[in-house]
């Protein structure tokens, strides 16, 4: 009896392209996210950053027999992910089924696509009082404090929290974004306490609460998006700039995420 043939990986060039900039070149994976390039070997692309939701061949993970052949290899039907990730979701099928992969999948590319948006957002003062009022739970009752803005934090690792927290290179690119203008939300903070004494600490525990309430549920990249998801709707590009700002100002300073 003769072996069965198995299908070509014949993924077209086209579909590749698509993977690797809906991406943006890192790994789909939650929590992974590593870097990945796009190398070219004899003309054509590296196909070892791909991965296969519903299997290519019979006997592969995820297979569907009633997926079409010509389907098998189309970007709907594809993933990018590093290797080690690859073998991962391809050893435990059971837990990394069809729609846990394509949801991971969708995750991921919203998320590069916030990066790309907010990667040249300007915003101005009052992008960041429009947005911090709708940050504010008015509900909240602060007592008065010691003044915050006595404090000197510029001494903080970054990349030190972000270990802590499980943070990898997608939410990086946001809070360097953030903190490419965290000198005018620190003024502006400043000239907001002026008004009323405790503006920075309202805003601090309407944040710290959504942070409490979605740690429960999220963890890493995902509690930081959600975060910024929660607060994004109903807000204009600038807006959602500086929304985005306020949230890393409090991150870098220790106020929000663990210390």
């Amino acid at each position: 009896m003769s072996k069965k043939q198995k299908n070509s990986r014949n993924i077209p060039m086209k579909d590749r392209m698509i993977l690797y900039s809906e991406a943006c070149a890192q790994c789909s994976m939650e929590e992974c996210n590593e870097d990945l390039t796009f190398p070219i070997y004899d003309g054509k692309s590296s196909l070892e950053n791909i991965a296969h939701i519903e299997a290519l061949n019979e006997g592969g993970a995820r297979f569907n027999p009633n997926l079409p052949i010509e389907d098998r290899n189309s970007e709907n039907n594809l993933m990018l992910i590093c290797p080690n990730c690859h073998k991962k979701i391809d050893d435990d099928p059971k837990k990394y089924t069809v729609e846990y992969l394509k949801d991971m999948k969708r995750n991921h590319i919203r998320k590069m696509k916030l990066i790309k948006d907010n990667s040249s957002v300007n915003f101005n003062y009052d992008d960041l009082y429009i947005a911090s009022k709708h940050i504010l739970d008015e509900e909240l009752h602060i007592s008065k404090k010691d003044n915050y803005f006595s404090e000197d934090y510029t001494n903080l690792e970054i990349n030190y929290k972000m270990n802590k927290n499980n943070l990898t290179n997608i939410s990086k690119n946001n809070i360097i974004n953030g903190i490419a203008q965290q000198h005018m939300v620190e003024r502006f903070f400043v000239d907001m306490s002026k008004e009323d004494s405790l503006f920075f600490d309202k805003i601090n525990a309407s944040l710290k609460n959504c942070y409490m309430d979605l740690n429960k549920k999220y963890s890493g990249d995902s509690l930081f998006f959600q975060m910024y998801e929660y607060y994004k709707n109903g807000l204009t590009e600038t807006q959602i700039g500086a929304c985005l700002a306020i949230i890393v100002y409090f991150f870098t300073i220790c106020e929000l995420f663990e210390k």
